[in-house]
């Protein structure tokens, strides 16, 4: 009687084969469904910046935070306000959040690594259109905007297709840059 045990080399190369299959499958679709929530935490983000900054207009008795910024820029303020905004408050920044040294009304976030990395602007003015802006910082899909419209509070992107597609939003130029 001969018991062999064991698995013969077509039974391992086929295992083999099933799993580089499954893993060609898998990796891509990992990869777009962590871009997508990062890409979520970066819209929750935009809101609280877009609450905060109404409410800091309401404060000083502005109807909205666009009149704000044109009356504090058309009167060469100091923007000393702006730092009373929850999200740009030195004493109050976002877990992995800093204020840009070159500009202090960007706010850069990192959470998770370079892949989740935006920059955030409270104010983007296009034609007749203000905007609170999140701009893509870490690879991939890096200088995509996404941008939450005062207006009606609609989202939309500005970058590539693929991009946008990804991320879940209807690509619109809105002439975002910084």
């Amino acid at each position: 009687m001969n018991n062999k045990k064991g698995f013969t080399l077509v039974e391992i190369i086929t295992v083999v084969l099933i799993i580089g299959v499954l893993t060609a499958v898998a990796v891509p679709q990992y990869r777009r469904v962590m871009q997508k929530s990062h890409v979520t935490q970066a819209i929750a983000m935009l809101r609280s910046i877009a609450d905060s900054s109404e409410r800091l207009a309401q404060e000083f008795g502005y109807k909205s935070y666009p009149n704000l910024y044109t009356y504090a820029t058309g009167h060469s303020q100091n923007w000393a306000y702006f730092n009373r905004m929850d999200m740009f408050s030195a004493d109050n920044l976002p877990q992995g959040c800093s204020i840009d040294s070159s500009d202090p009304y960007k706010l850069n976030c990192s959470s998770g690594g370079a892949s989740n990395s935006f920059s955030y602007k409270a104010h983007v003015v296009s034609g007749d259109n203000s905007y609170v802006v999140a701009k893509k910082t870490g690879a991939p899909y890096s200088g995509t905007y996404i941008a939450l419209s005062r207006a009606d509070n609609s989202l939309s992107c500005q970058g590539t297709q693929t991009a946008c597609d990804v991320f879940g939003l209807n690509v619109l130029d809105i002439g975002a840059s910084f």
